[in-house]
């Protein structure tokens, strides 16, 4: 008999003796109307064994039948990465950056940052947000852009396989006019700011008061990959999205606004 089986069966025979040993130490004192303080013992032993032996394997089993891991391998190989991740502010990993799609909220909180190299498709996916927040009272987005006079906006060009000349650096004035035209009538407590960096940017970041999202590019050109975006909450004094703001704040400083 293989040493699988020997070991189900094992099991299996564990299992029963937790039910048997209910049965008779818990189920029969209480139909025997046995006296206290015997029954009370009786039923506490009865109890725990069924719960060692019966329900730790049953949840065992259904644990792995969902998860593929059994309570043992969770406890010892998975929980410890999964808090790591819980104490660095990781909340998700997703695979679009339409903030409503994801339930985040672009329009109430009280600064907006928004890094990327052109912004043309956050801009689209994320118009009505947008709009939305620039009717709003005191309320402040910087949108960071690359330079479309750059080096940067050529290597991207390059790297892209576009043959146009300034194909980006097009893209990053629609945007930034875009930008501008949205913002038009908004309330004067509501300031836009666009800056352009000089070097472009190697994430996207999407942040605001208590979250940021940063998006990864594909080194292969095209959009047939969809990047990953990981999605940081600030949680505590030493998690990834204080470094993330540190980063932008620096980025801010070292750009210039555009005109």
């Amino acid at each position: 008999m293989e040493k699988q089986s020997i070991v189900k069966y094992l099991k299996i025979i564990i299992a029963l003796i937790g039910v048997i040993s209910f049965l008779v130490l818990v189920i029969l004192p209480i139909a025997f109307d046995i006296r206290d303080p015997y029954q009370k013992i009786l039923i506490s032993l009865g109890t725990s064994i069924f719960v060692a032996l019966t329900v730790s394997l049953v949840v065992n089993k259904l644990t792995a039948s969902k998860t593929n891991y059994e309570v043992r391998e969770l406890i010892n190989e998975k929980f410890p990465k999964l808090l790591m991740i819980e104490d660095n502010g990781l909340e998700n990993v997703v695979y679009n950056n339409n903030m409503e799609l994801l339930d985040i909220d672009i329009v109430e909180p009280s600064k907006l940052f928004i890094i990327m190299n052109d912004g043309r498709n956050f801009f689209t996916n994320n118009s009505r947000q947008l709009s939305e927040r620039f009717k709003k009272e005191n309320k402040e987005t910087f949108i960071v852009l690359m330079d479309p006079d750059s080096e940067a906006e050529k290597f991207l060009c390059k790297k892209n396989g576009k043959d146009e000349s300034g194909y980006y650096g097009k893209k990053i004035e629609e945007s930034r006019k875009e930008y501008i035209e949205f913002h038009k009538n908004s309330p004067s407590s509501n300031k836009l700011e666009i800056f352009y960096c000089p070097n472009g940017v190697s994430l996207s970041i999407v942040a605001t008061d208590n979250i940021a999202i940063i998006g990864l590019y594909r080194n292969s050109a095209g959009k047939a990959l969809v990047p990953p975006h990981f999605i940081f909450k600030n949680i505590n004094n030493d998690c990834e999205y204080l470094r993330i703001m540190q980063d932008v704040n620096n980025l801010i400083a070292n750009s210039k606004i555009a005109e």
